[in-house]
């Protein structure tokens, strides 16, 4: 008997395994954002990101492949939805740059956003919006020569209700299931 993942507030939980996901795979913030979304370890979703370790950044098409294959059924949005994935941009005079969307990968970075919280492997757990723009944001650009602030570069909206998570990550009964 299968036990039904709770997406629930009471859920959100960060990935406990995210060193472990580094070491074996070169797991950053893409991976870390998906797995924190579904309350997954990261392992439980390498599956879908078989570019790392040769290719470590998750850019937009990239993500966009990995949602299509695991089935789950996103939104493309210019605002803040109530859950899904944000993709963070690092402002510089790089973005003035016209072929900037093909160099700048390494200025971008994942993060999970469920009802006001944003997950970022940086902070390594959940943390409110406010204190993620007021705490983390700012780290993020500093670490960056020449930054000059930070954006949102594009949203996926994501219904849990519409995400078969044992579908999605197959192997997902090695990380964490809601008791029974």
């Amino acid at each position: 008997m299968s036990a039904i993942h709770d997406l629930s507030t009471t859920s959100r939980r960060a990935p406990k395994d995210t060193v472990l996901a580094y070491r074996l795979f070169g797991a950053n913030c893409g991976p870390n954002a998906v797995a924190a979304l579904f309350s997954l370890n990261v392992v439980d979703v390498m599956c879908h990101f078989s570019h790392f370790p040769e290719v470590p950044h998750t850019n937009i098409v990239r993500m966009k492949d990995i949602l299509k294959r695991a089935n789950i059924k996103y939104e493309a949005r210019c605002e803040m939805p109530e859950s899904g994935l944000l993709l963070i941009e690092v402002v510089g005079p790089w973005c003035a740059h016209p072929a900037s969307q093909r160099w700048t990968p390494q200025m971008t970075h994942w993060v999970a956003f469920r009802e006001g919280h944003v997950f970022d492997i940086n902070a390594g757990e959940w943390t409110t919006w406010d204190e993620w723009k007021e705490f983390h944001a700012p780290r993020l650009v500093q670490k960056r020569r020449n930054a000059t602030g930070w954006r949102i570069k594009c949203t996926y909206a994501i219904n849990h209700e519409d995400v078969d998570i044992h579908s999605a990550f197959p192997g997902c009964e090695y990380g964490w299931i809601a008791p029974q």
